[in-house]
C-alpha cells in the first residue's frame, strides 16, 4: 500500500508542479484530494485536475500557498461535473479554481467546502471538528462511479469509500454507484472514461484482469484497513438500458 501511496503522492506533486506535502500536512489535516485526479494516478493515467474537498480554515491555508506557487484564481473553470454538485444537488459550496500554465499544459486546482445541505438535513451546522469531518466523509461518498471513491489525505494515507475503489482503479474498470452526484450528464461522462479505456465492470475481460494481477507486483486487494466508509450508504445503482432514442439521453445536449 505504501508503493501505491508514493505513486499517488508523485504523480500528482508532478501535475502541480510542487510538492503535494506542502498542502496536505499536519497543519492542513482537514483536506483530502478526491475523485478523478486519484483515480487516474492510481490507474497511471493522465490527471486533468486535482479537487480538493476542505473546510474553511484549511482553505484559508491551501490558498496562499498555491498562489504562492504561482496558481491564480479562476472561479468561472469549475467543472460542469462539480458545477452539479452546488447548482442543482447543492451539497457542496460553489468551487474556488486556481490555475497555472506548466510545460503549456493548464494545471487546475479545485477547492470545495461542503455545503449546509450536505448531511441531508436543513438545520445542519458544523458544530465541531468531529461533525465538520462526518460532513466531509458523507460528500467523498457522493461520486457516481465506484473508481471515483477514492481519496488522499494527511490522516488517512490512500483510502477507499466503495469497497473495491482502490482495485476498480488499478484495472481500470468501474461500477455505477447510486449516490446524490447521480445526473444525466454521467452517460457523457461514462462515454469520456470509455475511450480512455475504462470499462464497466459487468463486461470487463475478468481474464485479462487476472493476468494483469499475476503480473503487477503489488496488488491491492479489499482490504477493511483502506475502506473509510462514509456515513450513509453507498450502493450500486440498479442497471438502467439506455439508447439514444432515449428522450433523457437528448436532454444531456
Amino acid at each position: 500500500m505504501n508503493d501505491l501511496k508514493k505513486r499517488v503522492e508523485k504523480k500528482i506533486t508532478d501535475y502541480i508542479g510542487f510538492d503535494i506535502k506542502k498542502i496536505i500536512n499536519s497543519d492542513i489535516h482537514l483536506a483530502f484530494i478526491f475523485g478523478g485526479a486519484v483515480r487516474d494516478a492510481i490507474a497511471g493515467k493522465k490527471i486533468n485536475d486535482v479537487d480538493i474537498m476542505c473546510l474553511t480554515e484549511s482553505m484559508d491555508l491551501i490558498i496562499p500557498i498555491i498562489k504562492n506557487e504561482g496558481y491564480k484564481l479562476q472561479s468561472s473553470l469549475a467543472t460542469k461535473d462539480i458545477q452539479s454538485l452546488y447548482t442543482h444537488v447543492h451539497v457542496i459550496v460553489e468551487p474556488m479554481t486556481f490555475i497555472k500554465i506548466i510545460d503549456d499544459d493548464i494545471r487546475i486546482i479545485q477547492l470545495i467546502r461542503p455545503g449546509q445541505t450536505a448531511m441531508r438535513s436543513k438545520d445542519y451546522r458544523v458544530k465541531n471538528e468531529a461533525e465538520a469531518i462526518r460532513n466531509i466523509y458523507y460528500l467523498l461518498g457522493q461520486v457516481d462511479m465506484s473508481n471515483c471513491a477514492v481519496h488522499y489525505s494527511y490522516a488517512h494515507g490512500l483510502r477507499e469509500s466503495f469497497p473495491g475503489a482502490i482495485n476498480h482503479c488499478k484495472y481500470h474498470i468501474y461500477e455505477i454507484l447510486d449516490t446524490e452526484m447521480f445526473s444525466k450528464r454521467f452517460y457523457i461522462r461514462e462515454d469520456k472514461l470509455k475511450q480512455r479505456g475504462w470499462s464497466d465492470k459487468r463486461y470487463a475481460d475478468e481474464k485479462q484482469i487476472q493476468r494483469r494481477k499475476k503480473i503487477e507486483t503489488l496488488v491491492i486487494d479489499v482490504a477493511e484497513n483502506y475502506y473509510l466508509p462514509p456515513p450513509g450508504n453507498i450502493v450500486k445503482r440498479k442497471y438502467e438500458e439506455r439508447t439514444k432514442n432515449d428522450d433523457d439521453f437528448f436532454d444531456l445536449f
